[in-house]
């Protein structure tokens, strides 16, 4: 006997609907952007339970080689390096869908709680970095004043509560100075603060330069490629994001040593996995997806916030 669920048919025996799972992994992993901003490490195929990282601390001096006299010892490197060690946490959610839902209802409701559920995921994953970062990276409030934007005929202005010059130039000197020597690649916004740019000198739409693929549809739902450049930093709109804050970040830990300094890590041991069966007590289709990850920030300096920006 089979269970018909809108296209969908199963042998009751078997209690499974496999083509639900596909449906959810596949939904689950556009839109990550602040996941996409840390480097991905995976330990799905290795029995253990974490992962220890080395990482070179950034000195504090300048990093330069001496002039050595004759017979004179040759100095030795003695810039430390720490231990970072990440286990990824179990996360988890469920949907019950009552069978006389999907007998009764002339609506995809099927495709709507999957929806809802790939989208819980989603955006909790993005979230959690998104947290961990916020926690992490060093912030300067923005402040209203005529000097946070200067016009091409050199005279200063304001407009209120919208991330300024002033305040490119403040994250940009927090993350570029001294030994970090990072490099900012990417801003990432709200949509309240991102949709304020269009108000700013310099900010490039992506329309602007010949992307056509990145509309509504293409940079807010599946936010597969950044909505305009300022300042030459590619700018990214995310409702993950906090309205009132910008996040300026050298994704990867970009810098201009060229060194192995990762901003952070997404460490992953089970990718979102999706399970289903019948719970004939209740006459309802169970529907679970688990997963197991956990994002640390290895560089705090690789990155800076701007804060106190328009959140309505």
């Amino acid at each position: 006997m089979s269970i018909s669920v809108g296209q969908l048919y199963v042998e009751r025996t078997e209690f499974a609907y496999p083509e639900l799972s596909a449906q959810i992994i596949q939904a689950v992993f556009p839109a990550n952007i602040f996941v996409n901003m840390l480097t991905y490490y995976s330990i799905a195929d290795r029995q253990v339970p974490s992962v220890t990282f080395v990482l070179q601390n950034i000195p504090t001096s300048q990093p330069t080689i001496q002039p050595i006299g004759e017979s004179e010892d040759i100095p030795v490197d003695m810039t430390p390096y720490s231990k970072a060690t990440v286990t990824p946490q179990f996360w988890g959610d469920s949907i019950r869908i009552p069978r006389t839902v999907q007998e009764d209802l002339q609506i995809p409701v099927m495709q709507d709680y999957l929806q809802r559920i790939t989208f819980k995921t989603q955006y909790t994953r993005d979230k959690h970095v998104e947290s961990t970062l916020n926690a992490g990276l060093s912030s300067t409030a923005h402040a209203a004043g005529t000097d946070n934007f200067v016009g091409f005929d050199g005279t200063g202005f304001d407009l209120t509560n919208v991330l300024s010059q002033k305040d490119i130039a403040t994250m940009k000197k927090n993350v570029e100075k001294d030994q970090n020597n990072y490099l900012i690649s990417d801003l990432v916004l709200n949509a309240i603060n991102a949709s304020d740019l269009i108000r700013v000198p310099n900010y490039v739409s992506a329309f602007y330069f010949g992307r056509t693929d990145i509309g509504v549809k293409g940079a807010l739902q599946q936010a597969t490629a950044p909505i305009g450049l300022l300042h030459g930093y590619n700018v990214w709109v995310s409702n993950v994001a906090r309205a009132g804050t910008s996040y300026a970040l050298a994704a990867g830990g970009a810098n201009v040593n060229n060194q192995y300094s990762p901003l952070g890590f997404f460490v992953e041991k089970r990718p979102p996995e999706a399970n289903n069966l019948f719970w004939p007590s209740t006459d309802e289709l169970r529907v679970f997806i688990t997963t197991r990850f956990k994002s640390y920030l290895a560089r705090a300096a690789a990155g800076y916030m701007i804060t106190g920006l328009a959140t309505t």
